[in-house]
C-alpha cells in the first residue's frame, strides 16, 4: 500500500492545509493531523462526507479517484476517505480567520475550526474539535 508520510510544518507565519472537496464544499486539515496519505480502501474508512453528516441533498457521485488520510485524533488514529485532487499549500496567518459566532454556534459540522483564504473560501476542520 502506497504510504506517505508528512511532518508538521506550522509556524507563527501561517500553517501548511492538506485540501479537497466534498460534496462540491472547500474543506482542509491541518497537515500536522495528517499522519499520511494513502491508496483508499473503502472497505476500511469512511467517506468524510459520511463523518461531516453532510446533507444528503447535495449527494453527487463519488469521485473516480480516492485517497485515505490516516489522521491524528484523540481517539487513535482514524482513516478518512477523501475524493482527490487534493492539495498542499500554505495559509498565512491573515488569510486563516477564526469562525464567526454566530456560525460558530449554529454550525453543525463537527469538527469545523476556521475558515481560510486561497482563491476560494474553505472549511478548516480539525479532528481534535468535535462538535459531537
Amino acid at each position: 500500500m502506497e504510504n506517505q508520510k508528512t511532518r508538521s510544518t506550522t509556524t507563527p507565519d501561517g500553517i501548511d492545509l492538506l485540501s479537497f472537496h466534498a460534496n462540491r464544499l472547500g474543506f482542509a486539515l491541518e497537515r500536522r493531523r495528517v499522519i499520511a496519505l494513502e491508496l483508499a480502501d473503502s472497505a476500511r474508512a469512511p467517506h468524510i462526507a459520511e463523518l461531516l453528516r453532510l446533507s444528503s441533498t447535495m449527494d453527487e457521485s463519488p469521485a473516480r479517484h480516492q485517497r485515505q488520510l490516516l489522521l491524528a485524533h484523540p481517539a487513535g488514529a482514524l482513516r478518512v476517505r477523501v475524493d482527490e485532487p487534493i492539495s498542499l499549500y500554505r495559509v498565512q496567518a491573515d488569510d486563516l480567520h477564526p469562525l464567526p459566532p454566530l456560525l460558530a454556534a449554529r454550525s453543525r459540522l463537527p469538527w469545523l475550526r476556521a475558515l481560510a483564504w486561497k482563491n476560494t473560501p474553505v472549511m478548516v476542520l480539525d479532528p481534535w474539535h468535535d462538535r459531537g
